[in-house]
């Protein structure tokens, strides 16, 4: 329902109440503030960019693709994904690499992530997804309060996976690297992740 207005025309700040115009005003800005924290995280686009950069390089019909499928593993990404970040200035370290650790912290303040890295070598579901989240979940626990978490999934299988944007109950962000045989715009089948009820996510199959 929109706003009658105090005797005006409905939806509208009279133009005698600039106390009311002042108010609209600076709620929209401080909405549109938000919108940008969410998104304009330093990490969290240096991750995007990351995601973008592997996937145009390694091209489904790249030459050494599949010498990246079968001989990288998780380590040898998450290494990989510590200098991308070094070299954009933003300071991340591996705590433990290739053990039951987080794998990645980056950033500081209100901009520090945990990153978990995982690899998908053949078409992964829900059950595996949640597996992972809730390994990037215990983490979180684990860290100072106030870290969210990104899950980044480097996904060879034959089924692009296709992730939400926006962060899941505000703790964690799923972003997807997919390196599959196909295009995710030719293939015929993808696998779409959305959020759910609370922490919870739901997979379709389109």
């Amino acid at each position: 329902m929109r706003d009658s207005g105090v005797g005006g025309r409905p939806g509208k700040a009279r133009p005698d109440d600039p106390f009311r115009a002042l108010l609209v005003w600076l709620l929209r800005l401080a909405s549109y503030a938000d919108s940008y924290v969410d998104w304009a995280s330093p990490v969290e686009a240096a991750v995007r960019a990351y995601k973008l950069g592997l996937e145009a390089q390694w091209q489904p019909k790249h030459p050494e693709r599949g010498d990246l499928k079968a001989k990288w593993h998780e380590e040898r990404f998450q290494r990989h994904a510590v200098r991308f970040l070094i070299e954009r200035n933003i300071s991340p370290f591996g705590t433990k690499f290739g053990s039951n650790q987080p794998d990645i912290l980056a950033g500081e303040g209100q901009d520090a992530f945990v990153i978990e890295a995982k690899v998908y070598r053949q078409p992964e579901g829900a059950a595996e997804l949640c597996k992972n989240i809730g390994q990037l979940l215990q983490y979180l626990d684990q860290e100072d309060p106030g870290r969210r978490g990104i899950l980044c999934v480097y996904n060879f299988s034959t089924v692009p996976m296709v992730a939400p944007r926006e962060w899941i109950a505000n703790q964690y962000m799923i972003i997807v690297v997919n390196l599959c045989s196909e295009r995710t715009s030719e293939a015929k089948k993808r696998r779409v992740i959305k959020p759910g009820d609370g922490l919870a996510i739901e997979v379709e199959d389109i």
